[in-house]
This record gives structure tokens, sequence and C-alpha cells, in this order.
């Protein structure tokens, strides 16, 4: 069970990519704050995908960036319908795949998600797909 830190920071649907820098002002935001634990709710890039070679290229500084990060932050990433396969991509952030998880603060317990396992099913079943190894030594 994810133990939540008080002072921790959620952010979700950042949709990052080279024309939406608000995120890289985020990131020095966080190195100079410090937070104890950063939660990464999914969609924080506009398309990344471990194991394809122009998502991780085109967003390599920013990975870089939260995984330094990561050596003196808890941060952990929640995947999402637009970014997955992240293991392949990070080091030092923890990554979680299956949701929803239970968290736990002030003694009470909270089900934590990115959301899309509240979209509907074919698409559901589309985004399942397009994490199959083949498919993405395909879209590579």
């Amino acid at each position: 069970m994810l133990v939540l830190k008080e002072g921790a920071i959620f952010i979700a649907d950042v949709h990052y990519d080279s024309t939406r820098l608000d995120f890289v002002d985020f990131i020095d935001f966080l190195k100079k704050t410090n937070p104890p634990q950063v939660i990464l709710l999914g969609d924080i890039f506009n398309l990344l995908i471990g194991g394809i070679s122009s998502c991780k290229n085109d967003n390599l500084d920013i990975i870089k960036a939260l995984d330094d990060l990561a050596l003196k932050i808890e941060i952990i990433y929640f995947e999402g319908n637009h970014d997955f396969n992240l293991t392949k991509l990070f080091n030092n952030v923890k990554i979680i795949k299956n949701q929803p998880i239970l968290a736990t603060y002030n003694n009470k317990i909270f089900a934590i998600s990115h959301g899309d396992i509240f979209l509907p099913i074919i698409t559901q079943i589309a985004l399942r797909f397009l994490r199959f190894s083949f498919v993405i030594f395909i879209l590579n």
C-alpha cells in the first residue's frame, strides 16, 4: 500500500511536448522546494511509450530531469493512456501500472488511479493492445 506523505504534490494530465514548456518550470520548482513526494497521475507527456525510440528521444531531457530528481525526491508515476511502458525509460522513478492502488494518509485509505479505467471498454481494449511488445516493435 502506498503511504502518502505530508506535503506531497499531485499533478496529472500535463501532456508535455516541446510546445508546452510549463512543465520544465514545474521541475525547476520541485528542485528548489524539495517536496517529500511527487505523484504523477498519468498523461504527463503528450506521448511517451517505452520501447519507441522517437518517444524517448523527443522527451529525453525531461525523462532525465525526472529520473535525476527521483534520487532526491520520491517520485511515483502512474501510467496513463498517453504514457506507458515507462519502466523501460526510468531507473529511479517508481512506476505504477496496475490501477487503482490503495494509499493511506492520516489513517484514511484512498484509491488512486490515472482515470483511464473509466474510459469506454473499446478504448480500454485498444490501449491494452498498444502495450503489446509486437505492436511497439511495429510502431518503432
